[in-house]
C-alpha cells in the first residue's frame, strides 16, 4: 500500500516469510526514479519475493547502519563504492543470511567528506543506496 503526494510518499509492506512470521514496515520515500511494475496477482504463479535494505540515518561521520529485511533466506553481496564506481570494501561476500531482519554497522570514519553509495545485490535485486560522509 502506498500513499502521499508529490516527490514523497508513504509506503507500507507487509509480508510473511517462510516462517510464517509477519514483517511490517512503514517508511517515507522520495521518488527519485520508477524500477518496479506493482501489479496485483490473480494467479497462482509465485511472486518475485523483495528483501528490503535501508540505510538508518543519512548523512552519516564515523558509522553507518544499515538495515536489511529478508522475507527468504538469501545469500547477500554488500559493497562500499564512490561516485566514480570504484569499490573500497567488500562489506559481505555471498553471506546467508537468514529470514529476518539484520543489521550491518559499516565503519566509514576513514571515507573523505562526499558522496557514496552502498550496493545490495542478493541474487535477484541489486539497490544502490546513496549516503553522505560528513
Amino acid at each position: 500500500m502506498f500513499w502521499g503526494s508529490g516527490s514523497v510518499i508513504h509506503i507500507r509492506l507487509t509480508v510473511t516469510v517462510s516462517n510464517g512470521q509477519q514483517l511490517t514496515v512503514t517508511r517515507p520515500v522520495q521518488i527519485i526514479r520508477y524500477n518496479y511494475l506493482i501489479e496485483e496477482s490473480g494467479s497462482d504463479e509465485p511472486i518475485q519475493k523483495l528483501n528490503i535494505a535501508r540505510i538508518v540515518a543519512n548523512p552519516v561521520s564515523e558509522f553507518l547502519q544499515l538495515e536489511i529485511i529478508n522475507v527468504d533466506d538469501r545469500k547477500v553481496n554488500i559493497r562500499l563504492f564512490n561516485q566514480n564506481g570504484q569499490i573500497y570494501k567488500l562489506i559481505t561476500s555471498d553471506n546467508l543470511l537468514n529470514v529476518g531482519k539484520h543489521e550491518f554497522m559499516v565503519d566509514v570514519q576513514h571515507l573523505s567528506s562526499g558522496i557514496y553509495y552502498l550496493s545490495v545485490d542478493d541474487g535477484y535485486n541489486i539497490e544502490t543506496l546513496p549516503f553522505i560522509k560528513q
